[in-house]
């Protein structure tokens, strides 16, 4: 199953709308680049939505909180939609739940 991207973006937030499965390198690869592009921009927020993500993998993960740190660095707020209690636990363990809202 690929993964489907949907962005909105305002004056100053966008929402990256996540679906399917973030588990291959080329799915990851595609996540990171989009995040990094918005993480450059002159916004406020960043939302990641994955109410439709059904996996996520530990290098998907790690993705996510590796640019975590570049969008926080240019004093953009983030945070994740999860609505699924096993990729909301797998961001618990991974130090990240601060970041999930469920």
């Amino acid at each position: 199953m690929n993964i489907k991207y949907k962005t909105i973006e305002s004056e100053n937030k966008v929402v990256i709308f996540v679906s399917g499965r973030v588990d291959r390198d080329y799915t990851i690869e595609k996540l990171e680049i989009t995040l990094n592009i918005f993480a450059k921009k002159p916004l406020n927020e960043i939302e990641i939505n994955m109410e439709k993500t059904t996996f996520i993998s530990a290098r998907g993960i790690g993705a996510i909180a590796y640019s975590y740190k570049k969008i926080i660095n240019n004093s953009i707020s983030c945070s994740i939609i999860v609505r699924d209690p096993i990729i909301s636990e797998l961001f618990a363990i991974s130090g990240l739940s601060e970041l999930t809202l469920s």
